[in-house]
């Protein structure tokens, strides 16, 4: 006999009967499996075959990444080369860099093009969009550092991460 609950013809009466709540997804019911009655494999297969169905359902069901479209930079051509090719020769010299500390190389060099931080960071990720930097993550323990490197960065060059100093948290 099948582990999963059987519904009679009557008392099927509309979609909202089917289906009993879960999470984020709805299931139908009668396809999540009861308890596992009888012995033998044949029973076991088929609670095994109900969970996969159910684990595929909730796969399929999620909603995909939205493609965000590209970046358009504002700024005239000559002025977007020049700043692009100061913050990729700052890269290249100081090895993998936070967005921070590109600001802070910025700042030192003096470039007029570039406005705000802010402005910084949509050059970089129109940067990464062209294939000029990347961007990687150094994971070490619970803390994520993202660091910005050439594609011709050596891995095991990467900085160790630093401790924060955010004077926000107590």
């Amino acid at each position: 006999m099948s582990p999963y609950l059987w519904i009679p013809k009557q008392k099927r009466i509309g979609w909202g009967d089917f289906y009993k709540s879960s999470k984020s997804l709805q299931i139908p019911f009668f396809l999540i499996p009861t308890e596992k009655r009888g012995k033998g494999k044949s029973s076991k297969l088929n609670l095994f075959s109900g969970v996969m169905f159910a684990t595929a359902i909730r796969c399929l069901a999620k909603k995909p990444k939205p493609k965000l479209k590209p970046i358009e930079l504002k700024t005239p051509p000559e002025q977007t080369q020049t700043i692009t090719r100061v913050i990729f020769d700052i890269v290249k010299e100081h090895g993998p860099l936070t967005i921070g500390d590109t600001w802070e190389h910025v700042k030192e060099v003096g470039l007029r093009g570039l406005s705000s931080k802010r402005h910084m960071k949509i050059i970089l990720r129109w940067m990464r969009e062209q294939q000029k930097l990347r961007l990687i993550c150094n994971h070490v323990g619970p803390h994520k550092q993202f660091l910005y490197t050439t594609w011709f960065t050596k891995p095991k060059a990467m900085p160790p991460p630093r401790p924060r100093t955010d004077s926000s948290r107590p």
